[in-house]
């Protein structure tokens, strides 16, 4: 009696467990590779395509396997081991968003302390703005193209970046400085020659608003004097107009102190004494 013994080896099919590591990134971000896990015998063979491109291949002999890290739709379609072959499915997408650039802050701005104040604006691209009190943007205080500051003595330099699909732009700042606005404004001088009192002296003019500028009206509202933008203190009004003494009177002034929204009006007289 003759007998023969065929050994049959059925092997399992491979299977492509998982596909990850798709995720939204922004330029210059570290990017993760996506990662196909596998079971059965190595070494194992992913067909994949990327972008809708042509299908490729890749081989590795350990799960999981990485596909790479480049930007676009990665679908994988097949798997084959050491022993057979089988479809397989999987998606992960990879996006990287641009970086927005840097928003305008606006203008520096100095105001009075006490002065009303106007809202910070901030320009820049279709994104949100965020608004922070720290450079190291560690520390937000608001939201949205508008900001209104916080009086506090000195200055305050705010910094705004452009959020954008999750990225965060670079910042531009703007200063906003309060000051001390006190000053005495004479309410009338002696301009008679006597080398008293014969200008119209406004004592910190200058160094309270640098940006000054002085006016001087007759009740007619003809300019009689204006001053140099700052520098009121180096040739103050004298009572004259063209070189000739104004007479005794009232005078209508306004002081353009250069802030935002702030003149100072009013009225100084020419004094003499009686007979002059």
């Amino acid at each position: 009696t003759l007998s023969a013994t065929q050994e049959i080896v059925i092997h399992p099919l491979p299977q492509v467990v998982s596909v990850s590591g798709g995720s939204e990134y922004c330029v210059g971000d570290a990017v993760g590779d996506v990662l196909v896990n596998v079971a059965g015998t190595p070494d194992w063979t992913i067909t994949f395509s990327l972008d809708g491109g042509t299908p490729t291949t890749l081989t590795a002999s350990s799960s999981p396997i990485s596909l790479g890290n480049s930007e676009g739709v990665y679908v994988v379609s097949g798997i084959s081991d050491a022993n057979c072959s089988n479809t397989a499915s999987g998606t992960q997408t990879i996006l990287i968003h641009p970086i927005p650039p840097a928003p305008t802050a606006g203008t520096d701005t100095t105001y009075c302390i006490g002065a009303e104040l106007v809202a910070m604006t901030v320009t820049g691209g279709s994104g949100d703005f965020v608004w922070y009190s720290d450079e190291t943007l560690t520390n937000p205080i608001g939201t949205g193209s508008t900001y209104m500051p916080t009086e506090n003595s000195g200055s305050t330099i705010y910094y705004v970046s452009e959020q954008l699909d999750g990225c965060s732009g670079p910042t531009d700042n703007v200063t906003i400085s309060f000051v001390s606005c006190d000053i005495i404004i004479p309410t009338a001088f002696t301009p008679d020659g006597d080398a008293v009192n014969d200008f119209w002296i406004i004592e910190d003019l200058d160094g309270v608003y640098p940006d000054n500028e002085v006016f001087v009206y007759n009740r007619w509202g003809n300019l009689l004097y204006s001053s140099e933008k700052g520098q009121y203190t180096s040739k103050p009004w004298d009572g004259t107009f063209d070189g000739n003494p104004m007479p005794v009177g009232s005078y209508y002034f306004i002081i353009a102190t250069g802030l935002e929204k702030e003149s100072l009006t009013g009225v100084v007289s020419i004094v003499l004494e009686s007979g002059e």
